[in-house]
């Protein structure tokens, strides 16, 4: 990171473990809490609320030379709620944090948002030579934004998260098929366009390499070898699901059903689950009407979609068996 101030952010939350994992790497490579090269300044967490954190604080430690060491970096969290406005609402921490400590000029005309950046804008116009000033961002950044800073967006597409799993598991001595590895997304709330979160793909990989036994050291893991493994509990189990539907087995799929929470985001990760599983194993009939109508009950708050959904699979097949005899 050569240069003087970054922001690292990630608009999609699915990738806000990336941003965390920047935030312990540079922690790691300035000497952690040993010695006075790293300090970090939280605005979403804030430890004393008599002395709270302020941007004028972040600067003042941003221009202060690095003591014994060449360089030093300066951290800070949350910047987005440091920036955030409330009209009319009760002021947040960092908001009254601010007024309290005069750092916002009332007749200047500029917003408090605007008064911040300028304040950011003037440091990275003159910074410190041996500082490296990062803020870290949650969400989605501003169009209009501090001028001569780096923006490190850590987001990935699907395809990036697909290979970045792949060194993972590698760098723990083993491999996954492409099945697996859908079967990982699917498993951590992703579907045929996003790859979940990868906070938790990555405690699952990790968890992969804890049960990996030293003489299996080089193993391919397939989609069968995760089945027992991955944390596919009774809140997102449509594997199970879709393997007793496919075999036509109602009384273990309804069984399933009652495990499973099957309202809200628990139940549309069953319905995305589904969706993959009939994707790699067409059944005998047509689910794409069935699978739609679930997904719109669940989305408008009909706790019984999913049972509707089974139902309605099992009667089309029912059906389609009854024009075969005849």
């Amino acid at each position: 990171m050569p240069s003087s101030a970054y922001v690292i952010y990630a608009e999609n939350p699915d990738f806000d473990f990336l941003v965390r994992e920047a935030y312990k790497k540079i922690k790691n490579q300035f000497g952690g809490d040993e010695g006075f090269r790293f300090t970090s300044y939280d605005f979403g967490n804030i430890e004393n609320p008599e002395n709270p954190p302020t941007i004028h604080a972040v600067l003042d430690d941003a221009n202060a030379l690095s003591f014994l060491s060449k360089r030093k970096a300066v951290i800070v969290e949350n910047f987005q709620l440091l920036l955030k406005e409330r009209k009319g609402d009760k002021k947040s921490i960092d908001e009254e944090a601010i007024d309290n400590a005069n750092e916002i000029i009332a007749t200047s005309g500029k917003s408090r948002k605007k008064e911040i950046l300028s304040l950011i804008n003037k440091y990275v116009e003159n910074p410190s030579p041996s500082t490296l000033l990062v803020f870290l961002w949650h969400g989605k950044i501003p169009s209009q934004f501090i001028n001569k800073v780096k923006l490190l967006d850590v987001s990935m597409r699907r395809s990036e998260v697909k290979e970045w799993c792949k060194r993972l598991a590698r760098d723990r001595g083993f491999d996954l098929t492409e099945d697996a590895l859908e079967f990982i997304f699917w498993a951590c709330g992703g579907d045929d366009r996003t790859a979940g979160d990868v906070g938790i793909i990555y405690t699952e990989i990790d968890k992969l390499s804890l049960l990996l036994d030293p003489e299996k050291k080089g193993k391919t893991f397939d989609i069968n070898d995760l089945k027992d493994i991955v944390s596919i509990d009774a809140d997102a189990n449509a594997f199970r699901l879709g393997e007793a539907m496919l075999k036509g087995n109602k009384g273990e799929a309804f069984s399933i059903l009652y495990t499973l929470d099957t309202k809200g985001e628990v139940a549309q990760k069953t319905i995305g689950g589904l969706n993959y599983i009939f994707g790699k194993r067409t059944p005998n009939i047509d689910v794409a009407e069935i699978l739609h109508k679930a997904d719109i009950g669940v989305k408008t708050g009909n706790p019984d979609a999913l049972y509707q959904l089974v139902t309605d699979y099992f009667q089309q097949m029912d059906r389609r068996l009854k024009l075969k005899e005849e």
